[in-house]
């Protein structure tokens, strides 16, 4: 099955960026420090990863204090980022290189072979999505990393026949920007809560904001009686994880495929000194039960594709049971 992919340089909700060194100290001593102390007051997930940040310190700065070159600091960030365990937060030298998480196993589908193989027709691209027609009145959404600007006018589905369902796909979505929420209003009219936020409101670990819901109005372009399927897998992070759950609280959908990555919250990124920078997750994303996203959406039906099966079927046939499932689920309403 896929491994969680907390590790692909993602695109996110949100990004913003300020000018925050704590300290002018451009060692790499000081460029540690300034990060460990920016984290310490602002990072909203230290105690759902369950990191002892304080033991980071007093494990890590020995190090920094003897570290001589960019690529040893950077190493050494890369391995803080895995004790974090958050692909949001990152950390960026004066030369370019980067810590983050990353999977040396990850692996992405390859569309085009699914498009051609299950008989897709009236293929759009729009901006940052796709649009299809599927045979027996099923029609295909898929969101594309980086979605951005929503223009439903552009969107068009209805030109498509979805008389037996729609099927949505969120698949190898690995973030984008919040407006890119804007797409969940093609299922309800009227303004609607569609998910929550904290931010930070004190230095301790645990102090947060009162959730503020994010509002948006819908079009109600899809009628409640359409059956739907989404589509997610270990990919699906971040905006993508986002989208599928508003989906998921807000209409009747059934999940098919593989838990998301989470990725609940936007980022903000900082420079550091030296020409140094990083970001680090600013916001929690709380859905309409008032549970924490982060851990990432559980399909409805698990339906797991291995690395082997990548390599050795799907990437040549672009055979998909994970498509085939949702097919079959819409058949059989």
């Amino acid at each position: 099955m896929f491994k969680k992919i907390i590790a692909v340089a993602l695109f996110i909700s949100q990004m913003a960026c300020q000018d925050s060194i704590v300290n002018p100290d451009n060692s790499y001593e000081g460029i540690f420090q300034s990060f460990w102390e920016i984290m310490d007051e602002r990072y909203v997930f230290f105690e759902e990863k369950n990191v002892d940040w304080d033991k980071v310190y007093s494990d890590w700065l020995p190090v920094f204090k003897e570290i001589k070159t960019d690529s040893a600091a950077v190493a050494a960030f890369d391995s803080i980022i895995r004790i974090v365990n958050d692909a949001h937060v990152w950390v960026r030298s004066n030369n370019g290189e980067r810590a983050e998480m990353f999977s040396d196993d990850r692996f992405f589908l390859v569309f085009w072979k699914i498009y051609k193989r299950y008989g897709y027709s009236k293929i759009r691209e729009g901006v940052r999505y796709h649009t299809a027609q599927l045979p027996g009145s099923v029609a295909y959404l898929r969101v594309l990393p980086l979605l951005e600007v929503v223009n439903y006018n552009q969107l068009e589905l209805e030109g498509y026949d979805y008389t037996n369902g729609l099927i949505i796909d969120l698949r190898d979505c690995t973030g984008g920007f919040e407006t890119g929420y804007k797409i969940c209003g093609i299922f309800y009219s009227g303004i609607k809560t569609l998910t929550y936020s904290q931010t930070k409101s004190g230095k301790a670990h645990n102090a947060f904001t009162k959730p503020e819901p994010l509002r948006l109005k819908g079009t109600g372009l899809v009628p409640d009686d359409i059956p739907l399927v989404v589509l997610i897998n270990g990919n699906t992070y971040s905006m993508g994880h986002g989208i599928a759950t508003i989906i998921n609280d807000l209409t009747n959908c059934v999940i098919v495929g593989e838990p998301t990555s989470g990725g609940g919250g936007s980022i903000f990124e900082v420079f550091l000194p030296g020409g140094w920078s990083f970001s680090y997750t600013a916001t929690r994303s709380i859905n309409l039960s008032g549970q924490l996203t982060e851990k990432g959406l559980s399909p409805d039906v698990f339906i797991p594709v291995s690395r082997s099966f990548y390599d050795e079927v799907h990437s040549q046939t672009g055979e998909d049971p994970q498509l085939e499932k949702a097919l079959e689920i819409i058949n059989i309403n």
